[in-house]
């Protein structure tokens, strides 16, 4: 395969997949078997850009398994205690469960902080690209929430999402970003900005044709 071919071939893709998910899942005949695949394309994003990872795969792993099953362990606490997100629980959708929330969970927290991290490396003070990270993963939270309800992902109780939930995303998304620098403090992955942007097309196309 060609170099050049080579190089954008995750890129496509990424692409591919979320120009699928966003057509699957406005088109009735197939909404509810594509929205049912999400776990799917999340760890398939996930392996395509680990595929891509600048430098040995071994480097990231620390940060990986931080996110992991920090984001799962806090989610758990979340859904049985209320703290420190709010009352919510999760919904078939995202697949298979351990303690009531989704394995894939803490997949999607390193899954996005990696990638946006890896965005911010266009700053080059440390702090402000962790801030920014923290920031980006709000903005994501803000436009994921709707959609994830619509969609099945979860529902809050009471049917009104809490401002908690808000900052203690950001909270989590700020800790989880200082670990991603201690451990990989010149990441660059160029297949990050694909994903984000596929992913806000996803979402974005989801809220402003269904909610």
């Amino acid at each position: 395969m060609p170099a050049l071919s080579k190089k954008f071939l995750p890129h496509f893709l990424i692409i591919l997949l979320h120009i699928v998910g966003v057509a699957g899942t406005l088109l009735p005949l197939t909404s509810e078997l594509v929205v049912a695949l999400t776990p799917v394309n999340l760890i398939v994003s996930t392996g395509i850009l680990l595929a891509c990872h600048p430098g040995a795969l071994r480097s990231v792993l620390p940060p990986l398994l931080f996110c992991v099953l920090v984001g799962f362990g806090v989610e758990v606490l979340g859904v049985h205690t209320g703290f420190p997100f709010g009352r919510y629980a999760y919904g078939p959708v995202l697949g298979w469960k351990l303690l009531e929330v989704p394995l894939v969970i803490g997949v999607n927290w390193f899954l996005l902080i990696y990638a946006f991290f890896s965005i911010g490396n266009l700053f080059k003070k440390p702090a402000f690209r962790i801030l920014f990270t923290a920031l980006a993963m709000l903005l994501m939270d803000l436009l994921i929430e709707p959609v994830a309800i619509h969609l099945g992902y979860w529902s809050w109780a009471g049917g009104d999402i809490p401002i908690q939930n808000y900052l203690s995303w950001f909270v989590m998304a700020l800790v989880m970003a200082l670990v991603m620098h201690r451990h990989q403090p010149k990441l660059m992955n160029p297949v990050s900005v694909t994903l984000i942007l596929s992913q806000i097309l996803y979402f974005s196309a989801i809220f402003f044709t269904k909610i």
